[in-house]
């Protein structure tokens, strides 16, 4: 599926899985101490899976509902390096997107039928995208922008619960660990979807 997008649109397209119990895929790399948007870049070189004890990241753990996410850990990390206010942390991050539900693991790039695909493409490919989706549907695509946990939350977890398209211009942590280039913006889609522009 994900080399259909590819010979279609350009870039690379990864696979997203949620598992409710491990899966017994070959060849597949566990990481240890990784964060998620790392997690992404490496998938591009091997499958991987996560869980819980391989994310070293806590707003990831948030978002996927994995252990015991510290909320208040979150707040003040906000606070110490975008200087704003408690108040404004806790609106920021109860906005932030959260499965409701936790899943054993989460796999990248394995030979699974995927929840959704993840990109990170240039303008012009997203337009692209864009103008079959509007042309399909008639919809014009709403979009909830983000600063914050935008690779895990918002085109991860919101595009798998919401079964709809997310774009996000990604975080500084997304950009600088998944190695997003300055003229990338990410995008998500879910499976319902994927035949609007893989017939």
């Amino acid at each position: 599926m994900n080399m259909r997008f590819l010979d279609k649109f350009g870039s690379h397209w990864i696979k997203v899985k949620f598992f409710e119990k491990l899966p017994s895929s070959v060849g597949v790399k566990k990481l240890s101490g990784a964060r998620f948007c790392e997690a992404v870049d490496r998938s591009l070189i091997e499958p991987v899976i996560l869980d819980e004890k391989c994310i070293s990241c806590l707003g990831a753990n948030y978002v996927f509902n994995w252990g015991n996410p510290k909320r208040k850990e979150i707040i003040d990390s906000w606070q110490d390096t975008a200087k704003i206010s408690e108040d404004i942390a806790g609106i920021i991050l109860d906005s932030v997107p959260r499965l409701k539900k936790s899943y054993k693991c989460i796999g990248l790039n394995t030979n699974d039928e995927p929840d959704l695909l993840l990109a990170y493409l240039t303008p012009e490919e997203t337009m692209d995208l864009l103008r079959i989706y509007h042309n399909h549907t008639g919809e014009i695509l709403n979009l909830n922008l983000s600063s914050v946990m935008t690779i895990c939350g918002n085109i991860v977890v919101d595009t798998f619960m919401k079964e709809k398209i997310n774009i996000s211009f990604g975080c500084d942590k997304a950009r600088k660990y998944g190695k997003i280039a300055r003229e990338k913006l990410a995008i998500g889609i879910p499976r319902k979807l994927f035949n609007i522009f893989i017939p």
